[in-house]
């Protein structure tokens, strides 16, 4: 992209033959333009040129959806660009108005809730930032259905207390996946169905509850396929085969599926062994003598085969004479993605010619490096009949007619405290030998905080705007674990949740139009199922039973327990 603008800025023959090829320019979703973009749309239409024989310029876009500031598309780009046109006269700007996608009572709900965040200035009496974007109200086209009286929904926790946070997910997630049940038994399908979370760390919270209700899902990831544990271990397989001498990957093969020993048995390898650990490994004795002779013969053997046969067939042979992808296949459900990923990686060896099995762990390296978003690999197609979970970022331009929101409750990343800041127009080092840190670190610290939290609010807009018909939200609570600032406690309060009685809340769009909301109150305290002990036919307890004699053998402990024992036994004993 670089390159790309610098050709056209500097070769000026290349500029015009392209604008005399290029006769209109439509950019789509132009709030996601990097500045670099931003200057080859420019350089080739011109406007400020006036050129008759320049590329027409079209641009499109909603600075309200400006969500990728990670990578320097942050919506200043935009408001640079809509200023430039309005106050240069460079072009004209067309607002629009019309919501086609969603019923009103979902348009009016983020007027009440969303845009009401985004319309106030965090400031006062300040003006507004350039990295601050206004509530714009749309006028939805679609007419209210008298059958869905509510397609406005809130699941909020109650009782929630002092409840641990993952524990409060736990019972969102099972009323998330009872809710979908019901829309289910009424009617709708699950690939009208999504879940919207913020981040993936909770995703199988919430893939676990769908599961137990017997609910497919596919999760639509659209990065992170280099750091799933079955692309690891695969990874780990080929840096041992390249040289077993690698301890850590060594090690690391050992531990994983491939052969499966425990933490105590590659602590006995390292004690009965020097470094490099295959130098001697085939004189140890462990407890599982039986694994590790495995593990040394299947190293051999393909060892002798590495370099003289295709990276994908060496890895064929090593998952197949290891019962690697029987142990996926053992696990079911759960292990029907891992088991595509490892297809998605065999795929990927037989498609790379460029060289050996180095030259395949150093390409595989710097796209891990270079966090390229690689997916994972698609378990059900398009049209298949599967509930999917996806992130806001991720569902940006897509939409179903049922949509749950989840996890409002989770707090919006903030920036770190990394040793060097980089800004949009500035940079800022770290002093690591000051607790208090000079002006300019202070200074574009909070201004990415504040940017964070104006990105946040722009994600949230993103997350509410996704439904056609239905708009499920999760995560609101009366406890004291939502912080504020989260989407569930800012939403809230925007809304007036706290003070809603009963089971509906009613809320108003821009123009003045009611609605209502329904409110499912779920209890954070879930009681043990109610077993049915006639359903059970019980052998007689017999009134003795015979004791089981057993050897007690040797006690076994972990490397952990071990090293807590070294540095001081006493407290261990105490423990």
């Amino acid at each position: 992209i670089t390159w790309t603008r610098d050709l056209l800025r500097d070769r000026e023959e290349v500029r015009r033959t392209l604008q005399r090829r290029i006769r209109a320019l439509i950019v789509d979703e132009f709030q996601d333009v990097d500045p670099a973009q931003r200057d080859i749309a420019f350089l080739l239409g011109a406007p400020e040129e006036r050129r008759p024989d320049s590329t027409r310029l079209m641009l499109v876009g909603d600075p309200k959806q400006s969500i990728y500031r990670f990578r320097r598309a942050d919506v200043t780009v935009w408001s640079g660009v809509q200023e430039a046109f309005e106050s240069k006269g460079l072009g004209r700007v067309i607002t629009l108005e019309e919501n086609f996608r969603s019923v009103p009572a979902i348009v009016g709900f983020v007027d009440a809730s969303v845009g009401k965040v985004l319309g106030a200035v965090p400031h006062p009496p300040q003006e507004r930032a350039p990295y601050e974007v206004a509530h714009q109200p749309l006028r939805a086209t679609r007419p209210r259905d008298p059958a869905l009286p509510h397609p406005v929904e809130l699941i909020t926790l109650t009782g929630a207390g002092k409840t641990a946070i993952d524990q409060c997910r736990a019972v969102e997630a099972a009323a998330i996946a009872r809710r979908v049940r019901e829309l289910l038994d009424a009617g709708a399908r699950r690939k009208d169905m999504a879940i919207l979370l913020t981040g993936w760390g909770s995703l199988e919270i919430y893939e676990s509850a769908l599961r137990a209700a017997d609910i497919h899902t596919y999760a639509l990831l659209a990065e992170g396929f280099y750091e799933r544990r079955e692309v690891l271990d695969l990874l780990l397989a080929l840096e041992t085969l390249r040289d077993p001498r690698d301890d850590r990957a060594l090690l690391g093969f050992l531990r994983s599926p491939f052969v499966g020993v425990r933490d105590e048995t590659l602590l006995d390898i390292v004690r009965q062994t020097a470094r490099p650990v295959w130098s001697r490994i085939r004189q140890a004795q462990v407890g599982e003598q039986v694994l590790l002779d495995f593990a040394v013969a299947l190293i051999d053997d393909h060892v002798r085969l590495r370099d003289r046969i295709p990276i994908h067939e060496l890895l064929t042979s090593l998952l197949e004479q290891s019962g690697y992808t029987a142990h996926l296949v053992a696990l079911g459900q759960p292990g029907q993605q891992p088991l595509a990923n490892v297809r998605k990686f065999l795929r990927l060896a037989r498609e790379f010619r460029d060289g050996n099995v180095g030259d395949f762990l150093r390409a595989a390296r710097e796209s891990r490096k270079r966090e390229e978003p690689e997916a994972d690999e698609r378990l059900y197609g398009q049209h298949e009949d599967v509930v999917t979970i996806t992130s806001v970022h991720s569902a940006k331009g897509l939409q179903w007619p049922i949509v749950f929101w989840a996890d409002l409750a989770r707090e919006p990343r903030g920036v770190g405290n990394e040793p060097i800041l980089v800004g949009r127009e500035s940079l800022a080092l770290k002093d690591p030998d000051e607790k208090d840190q000079g002006p300019a670190w202070t200074a574009l610290k909070q201004q990415e905080t504040d940017e964070a939290t104006a990105e946040a609010k722009r994600l949230w807009y993103v997350a509410a705007t996704r439904a056609r018909d239905r708009l499920i939200l999760s995560g609101f609570s009366d406890g004291t674990k939502v912080k504020e600032t989260t989407a569930a406690a800012t939403l809230s309060a925007a809304l007036g949740l706290g003070t809603a009685a009963g089971d509906t809340l009613s809320y108003t769009d821009a123009a003045g139009n009611a609605f209502t909301a329904r409110i499912h109150r779920v209890p954070t305290e879930v009681e043990p199922p109610i077993l049915e002990t006639a359903a059970f036919v019980a052998e007689p307890v017999p009134t003795s039973l015979a004791p089981i004699e057993v050897p007690a053998g040797r006690a076994r402990h972990s490397a952990t327990e071990l090293m807590a024992f070294g540095r001081c036994a006493r407290r261990h004993w105490f423990k």
